[in-house]
């Protein structure tokens, strides 16, 4: 682990992402839909610290850096930073010390090839933060070490509140895989049914508290991504089902790690099936979307392929996600 090479490797990863963070936090303005938003709220934070909507930790982020510099750029920096540690640092706390470098390559290649990691660093930056942090408290779940797991998961809610719609869905990842497959499924054609946005309005009305009508009247009047989007529905349901059936393929050593991220997948995908009944119904799916390039890299780092052919996948997703984003941030490669 600790051999030159990687030593190397490690240390050219920290300067790739160290510059790049520097390209994400100059980006224009009118990058990202909610960039000009974010960058007006950094501006205003010391005026607008108390009366702002944003959760407590996201603000006094901003407030903390705001104190050090009046520049919005080095925000972005900061929060593209925080995101990737985050981000890493679940992965090296899940990977196996005999594929954890060439699976780290493979995941930089996955992440900037992946949509919901644009959206994460560019769009939605306060859900970006929360969510790394989420999958570490389902970590420490999973290895019973319990304090540490509500420490994460209280400063993911600091982050983003969404987060609190997956924590009812934690224990999944004490049951058998099967029995996760078979609840997976089983919400899945629940919420295609629209049994599940029954199932939420007869709870919420039974405990007496707000949680239907919050998700109802949330950007209440607007038509985008409202509801069942057969795209969505079948995408997610499509990585659920795919990954277990690909378990065969993953070398014994990892097989045990392999499958407890896809149950942490199924887990992360909960909310989605229950909650996706209103408008913007992919913010409950993003929660599990942006594991994606995780349990990717792990499988193919894992799997029973050569080396070599791990390394040049892991190169071609590098070179098409370094253009690909970069076309996004900077409008160039057309």
């Amino acid at each position: 682990m600790y051999s030159l090479r990687n030593i190397i490797l490690v240390y050219a990863l920290c300067v790739f992402f160290l510059a790049l963070s520097v390209v994400v936090g100059g980006r224009d303005v009118s990058v990202g839909a909610d960039t000009e938003n974010y960058t007006y709220f950094f501006n205003n934070i010391k005026s607008t610290l108390y009366s702002t909507r944003f959760e407590l930790l996201f603000k006094y982020l901003a407030y903390g850096v705001g104190l050090l510099t009046n520049n919005a750029k080095i925000f972005f920096v900061v929060i593209f930073l925080l995101f990737n540690f985050t981000y890493f640092y679940f992965y090296l706390c899940i990977s196996d010390e005999r594929q954890r470098i060439v699976g780290l390559f493979i995941l930089t290649g996955l992440m900037l090839s992946s949509s919901w990691y644009v959206a994460a660093t560019i769009n939605g930056l306060r859900q970006g933060l929360s969510l790394p942090v989420l999958y570490l408290s389902l970590f420490f779940f999973s290895k019973r070490k319990f304090l540490t797991s509500v420490l994460f998961f209280i400063t993911s809610l600091g982050f983003h509140k969404t987060s609190v719609l997956v924590s009812p869905f934690f224990f999944l990842i004490f049951i058998p895989s099967w029995l996760v497959l078979f609840s997976f499924i089983v919400c899945s054609l629940f919420y295609l049914f629209g049994i599940t946005e029954i199932l939420v309005s007869m709870v919420s009305d039974l405990l007496s508290i707000s949680l239907y009508e919050d998700i109802t009247n949330y950007a209440s009047g607007s038509s985008n991504w409202f509801g069942l989007q057969y795209k969505f529905y079948l995408y997610t349901v499509f990585w659920g089902v795919g990954f277990y059936i690909l378990r065969k393929y993953v070398k014994e050593p990892c097989f045990k790690t392999y499958m407890t991220l896809w149950k942490f997948y199924c887990i992360l995908m909960m909310p989605y099936f229950f909650f996706g009944f209103a408008a913007y119904s992919n913010r409950y799916a993003f929660i599990g979307w942006l594991f994606l390039p995780i349990i990717q890299a792990f499988f193919i780092a894992s799997s029973k392929i050569g080396k070599k052919i791990k390394l040049m996948l892991g190169l071609v997703f590098l070179v098409f996600g370094l253009f690909s984003y970069s076309h996004f941030i900077l409008g160039v490669w057309y």
